[in-house]
């Protein structure tokens, strides 16, 4: 095991209090530990998201089956911004172009998300379920009726 003590320079040139991290790989050496070390951060975004915006809490009730299918579920529907985002496209824009206040900023996850939200959040996924055969797809209404999802909330 390698251990690395390292500390951080503040704006006004005091330090914070000394971390100790540990590997397992002795062959790197303290800077590249560090920087190792440094990528994690773009990670603990991707959890912190799946478990308090995506719904990962609520899974743990669920059978083992179910849990695998909900955890793939979160995951594409968590990818699918991330990777919207390094499209520079005008329709991606376009997804992001709710909030005219920020047409100048920077287009993120979050505002492709939310736009995608606005096409998408009338779908009714649970309706797509069928318990009985035990598979997910559409499923057949009867003829000349259209769905009406039920809108419980204001807009």
């Amino acid at each position: 095991m390698r251990i690395v003590w390292s500390q951080l320079v503040k704006d006004d040139g005091s330090r914070t209090k000394p971390s100790m991290i540990l590997s397992t790989d002795i062959s790197l050496s303290a800077a590249r530990i560090i920087l190792n070390y440094g990528r994690r951060w773009s990670v603990e975004d991707l959890f912190n998201q799946l478990k308090n915006r995506w719904g990962w809490k609520e899974t743990w009730q669920q059978t083992r089956q179910v849990l695998h299918r909900w955890v793939q579920i979160l995951s594409i529907s968590y990818a699918i911004p991330q990777l919207l985002v390094l499209i520079k496209d005008a329709e991606i824009a376009y997804l992001a172009s709710f909030a005219p206040w920020r047409q100048k900023q920077p287009i993120t996850a979050g505002r492709v998300r939310q736009g995608l939200q606005m096409f998408f959040g009338h779908v009714n996924v649970r309706a797509m379920w069928n318990p009985k055969s035990g598979k997910f797809g559409p499923q057949k209404w009867p003829m000349g009726e259209e769905y009406h999802p039920k809108r419980d909330k204001a807009a």
